[in-house]
């Protein structure tokens, strides 16, 4: 389920990265950037979190 997420959160996070709008403006761009990558910075921590079966 962690690889579900993960591989969701890349895409949308690529997805937000390309995204290029022209009515947006230079805020709508820097703040669609930001959280494209927030995205990918909370793929690579559902992918590096790891259970603990102790």
């Amino acid at each position: 389920m962690r690889w579900f997420f993960s591989i969701s959160f890349i895409l949308l996070g690529a997805i937000l990265w390309s995204l290029t709008i022209d009515q947006m403006g230079t805020t709508g761009h820097i703040i669609m950037k930001i959280i494209g990558v927030g995205c990918f910075i909370l793929a690579g921590v559902f992918v590096k979190e790891r259970k603990n079966n102790q």
